[in-house]
Order: structure tokens, then sequence, then C-alpha cells
């Protein structure tokens, strides 16, 4: 079954609230992997949105796969509520497999459960009856628990049944201003979505649900310990970022009817979880980034690798950092795991090492060092994208004029490392035309005078002046003036060479070749051809005379298009 056709969600029938027991069932939730979607008639609209409410999500639990919490802006962070035999989590028992099992992933695991769940219905003074959900529900791409298919989404959801026909309704609740516009037979909904990307479990922060929801204080019953709320009790809340925490409706100025106790779930965070940011193998030492909102976190160890070893951070800080020694003729580990330890119970995430891993990349003003290790699968030559080969974890320098921003590396499969290039030394530049790449050598140039032999003249030609750069369709049309000083040889031609630049989120994409062009001695134009459409070229023109190719233009960008 499709996103667009999925069966009826417990926000539909709103099981495990007292509400929930009175709203209609059956009807076909909407959810499609877009930002945000909307099942509307004409007025059928939010009007007051209420965006930026919810702030973070947690670290992905790796014992199911979905976000530790989710945070709201006022500092109050849910944890997914997964027990079916909790009646505090509103989970009904045929959304698992054995409903009289405990939950275990993912065998016997919800198809779809909460970390929040708001509802609240009102009779409507001309008769019928609105319901409201606002929900952070949890979720399966094709309704089926799958590992690597979990999603959740954000709703926003108002039903009017059996009211005035070809009405429009106005609706206020605690998260904004909505309308809507009832059929011939007194029947309007609206549902927004922000909806599931697999893999990317913030998009529901785009949504306009939020602050979550809780009990009012000092109206009795006082909320459970731990939870927000109870769902099979009525309650005030308090909440809304607004102050208005009613459900209410209008039609034109003439209120229709209003309520102020909802029906609420919400489990509060007790545990932390973590994000393994990176682990990497440094020469002898493990180097591990991870980022939690715990306490106490440790890298397990490994048996002839290295020891369980207690991490590092500062007070007040997400931080942690480890740097461990690896024992001596240990082969490099190909995963790391940490657990966070100030959870209950202790919770763990594992690392995948990349085949490669950088661990210098450093410019003096005349050399680029680069040291990379290769971690099992990989092997050694490694390719430093766009310098050289490595053929060791022992540090090489390469002799370059210009360093790259960020080094990468890459092995015969193509996993990559990268490290951002650190400048430790290096004179000052000179002013006037910075020195660039001269491009391939055109070899000796014949003397023009016909001679027979060739000529060294003192110097080569000056830079040409880059003029208009025209993209056209795999193509640019490229103008330059002569340079001002030829050298003390007369020019006899022109290189134009257009150099693919990689894009500055993916360094080690693979680019096409660069193109390259020769003109006359007295051109001042030239259309190259054979480009990429859609990729970026760095174009510049060097004059050549007798003495060889001179230095290169300013450089100009263009992509060209179809």
């Amino acid at each position: 079954m499709s996103l667009t056709q999925r069966r009826p969600s417990t926000t539909e029938h709103g099981r495990g609230s007292p509400l929930g027991r009175r709203v209609v069932a059956g009807l076909a939730a909407l959810v499609v992997p877009v930002s945000m979607a909307t099942v509307a008639t004409a007025a059928t609209e939010i009007t007051v949105k209420n965006p930026g409410q919810l702030v973070q999500a947690g670290p992905v639990d790796a014992s199911h796969g979905f976000p530790t919490w989710y945070e709201d802006k006022s500092g109050v962070r849910l944890e997914p509520c997964l027990d079916h035999t909790n009646p505090l989590c509103g989970i009904p028992a045929d959304e698992v497999p054995n409903p009289s099992a405990p939950v275990s992933f993912p065998n016997n695991f919800p198809g779809e459960f909460f970390y929040q769940l708001v509802e609240a219905e009102l009779p409507l003074r001309g008769g019928g009856t609105a319901s409201l959900v606002l929900g952070l529900e949890g979720a399966w791409l094709n309704e089926v628990v799958n590992p690597g298919e979990q999603t959740v989404f954000a709703r926003v959801r108002v039903d009017v049944d059996d009211a005035a026909p070809g009405t429009t309704f106005r609706f206020k609740h605690p998260f904004g201003e909505l309308t809507v516009d009832t059929d011939a037979t007194g029947r309007g909904r609206f549902v927004q979505d922000v909806s599931p990307a697999l893999g990317n479990f913030d998009t529901p922060l785009a949504g306009n649900l939020g602050p979550f929801l809780k009990w009012r204080p000092g109206v009795l019953p006082a909320p459970p310990a731990g939870y927000l709320g109870n769902p099979d009790v009525l309650h005030q809340v308090t909440g809304s970022p607004t102050g208005f925490n009613r459900f209410t409706a209008w039609q034109g100025s003439l209120q229709e009817g209003t309520t102020d106790l909802f029906s609420i779930t919400g489990k509060v965070a007790v545990n932390t979880g973590l994000k393994v940011d990176l682990a990497a193998v440094n020469g002898t030492h493990l180097d591990v980034f991870t980022t939690s909102k715990g306490s106490a976190l440790e890298v397990v160890g490994q048996d002839g690798r290295f020891a369980t070893t207690p991490m590092e951070h500062d007070p007040g800080s997400d931080r942690f950092y480890v740097r461990i020694p690896l024992q001596s003729g240990a082969t490099a580990p190909t995963e790391v795991t940490v657990r966070n330890l100030s959870d209950k119970p202790v919770s763990s995430s594992t690392y995948k090492i990349n085949g490669v891993s950088v661990s210098q990349a450093t410019y003096d003003g005349t050399n680029l060092t680069v040291a990379a290790s290769a971690v099992a699968p990989a092997s050694y030559p490694l390719t430093v994208v766009g310098i050289g080969t490595l053929d060791s974890a022992a540090a090489k320098t390469f002799a370059i004029s210009a360093p790259p921003a960020t080094v990468t590396v890459k092995d015969a499969s193509g996993a990559t490392g990268t490290m951002r290039v650190s400048i430790t030394d290096g004179p000052a530049s000179p002013g006037g035309t910075p020195p660039t790449d001269p491009g391939p050598d055109p070899g000796p140039v014949t003397d023009p005078g016909g001679g027979g032999g060739t000529e060294t003249p003192a110097t080569v030609p000056g830079a040409p002046t880059l003029g208009a750069v025209t993209a056209g369709n795999a193509s640019a049309v490229v103008n330059w003036t002569a340079p001002a000083s030829d050298g003390g040889s007369a020019v006899t031609g022109y290189r134009i060479t257009a150099v693919p630049v990689a894009p500055a989120d993916n360094p080690g994409a693979v680019l096409p070749p660069t193109v390259t062009a020769n003109a006359g001695a007295t051109a001042t134009t030239v259309t190259l051809t054979t480009l990429v459409n859609g990729q970026r070229y760095n174009v510049r023109v060097r004059a050549i005379n007798s003495a060889g190719v001179g230095d290169g233009s300013l450089g100009k960008a263009v992509t060209p298009t179809a």
C-alpha cells in the first residue's frame, strides 16, 4: 500500500483516548513524501501558522531506529511511548503482532506510536461536531515494520461532521488557526502532515506543532510522574505559544463552540542517547568524536586492539572526544561502539569506520603534506584527489603553489576520507596578478623566423586580460585581449583551458576532463566545445611565444547549459 493509501492510523481513530472512541473511524490519512501536504477544498487552509516550536530531533536509538527524543522550544524533551501494555502510551493492542508479549524490535514492534498526541472535540451550535488532532507520530514508510523505513511526521487535523452544509468554519487551537469548508452533507476536513523523509528525522521540525502541551498545573488531578498527561482523562492544558489553550470554532463572527478539555499523551524523555560523529584511525591511535546530552560516555574496547576508555567532554557542552592508543601490531578496527552510561537502560551506537582515514593535511607555503590510513578492506596506494598518490600510511609531501582548501583521499573502491588543510607557514603572496597553473607543457616552440632552431627569449609573455565568457549548450565563448608584454618575443598563439571544478559539498566528485583549445597569434576569441552541461568550469587564457607558455589570466567561472 502506498503512502497516499495508508490505512487509518491511531490518529484516525484516536484510539486510546476518551475522545477517540467517539471520533468517526475509517477516514483515510494522507502522508506524502514532500515537506508539507494538505487535503483541502476552497477555503480549507491554515490561516495562522506556528513554525519553529520543535527545535531538535535527538540521536537515533540503535535499538529501534527512531529518534531518542524530540525537544521543543521550551526545552521539554519527549521520547517515543512504545509500550502497548501501558495505557499512558495510548497504543492499541492490535498495533503489535503479539499483544501478550512485550515490545521488541522488529518482530513485536508497534506499527505506529507517538511522541505526543493531543485530541479535543466540541459540539457545534448549529449541529454536528468538530474534532482536533495534533500529533508527532512515528510510523513506517509502507505500514510494515521494516528496518530502514522508519519515519516521523507532525500532524494537524480538524474533522467536521454533520454540520451545516456549504459553510466555512474558522477554528483556533493552541498551535494556530485554520478554516474548513463543509460539503453538501455537512462534512469537512483539513489535514496537514509535515511528512516523512527516510533518513531525515528533522522534517517534522518544519511543521506547525509545538511546544508540547501538558496538563495545566494546579488543576487536579496532577499528571502521572514522567508524563505530560493521561490520554484517558480530559484535562485543561498549557503550553500554547500564544496562550490560547482551547479549541474554538466560529462561523463568521459567531462562535459555534469551544472547549478547554484535551486528551494528551507524552512521555518525558529520561534517556539522552548519543550520536557518533566520527571515528578514525590516525596512525597508532583511534580518535572518536560523539555528541550527546548525557554525562558519562565510553568507547567499548576490543580484544587485541584497544581498551575500554571513558570519553572526555567540557561542562555544558554536548561534545565528547577520546584518543585511544592501539595495541602494538593490532589490525585497525573497522567499527567502534560507544555507550551512554548515564542512560537507563544504557544506550549505545556503533559507527562503521570509513575505508580511508585522513590524519594530516598541512601546507607550509611550499609543500602540501598528507597522511592517511587505509582501514581494511581498503589498501594502498590511495589517491589524493587532484594531487597524487600515497603508497603507505607515512606522511608524504607534494610541492605545489596553491593548495586545496580540503584534501580528499580515496581508495580503489571509491571510499573517501576528508580533512581541511591547515596552513602552518609560508610568506605573504606578492602583489599583482597571482601565479597560476601554467597548464600542460606545450613543448619547445619553433622560432617563427624560420631559423630552423629553437630560441629561448628572456621571458615568457605576460598574462592576457580575460573578457566575457558566455555559456552555451555544451560550449562557451571566450574573449580576451593580448598581454601588455610579449616577453621580448612575438606572441605566436594562445592556449585556452576550461578546468572542471568540484562542488563544494562533494570535493571528491569524479570530474570530466579539462577542455583545451588553441588559437592563433592575432585571435581574441574562441569557442570551447565538448563541455558538459551543468558542470562548472574555471576558464583561463595563456599567451605563447618562443619561450613557452606564459602566465594565465585571472580565471572566470562558466557553467554551460542546454
